[in-house]
């Protein structure tokens, strides 16, 4: 147990040391229509009322 919890330890240090880089993070926001233009029948779904 002591052995696994090393490691874990050993490798959060390792792959937290390259997450100081500069790194730029990009995010976007969109807003869509998705309502159908004409009447659509969803059979499958009476038994949900």
């Amino acid at each position: 147990m002591r052995f696994c919890l090393a490691i874990l330890l050993a490798s959060m240090f390792v792959f937290s040391c390259g997450a100081t880089d500069n790194a730029e993070w990009e995010a976007g926001v969109a807003k869509v229509k998705i309502t159908p233009s004409h009447f659509m029948w969803m059979s499958g779904y009476g038994g949900r009322t």
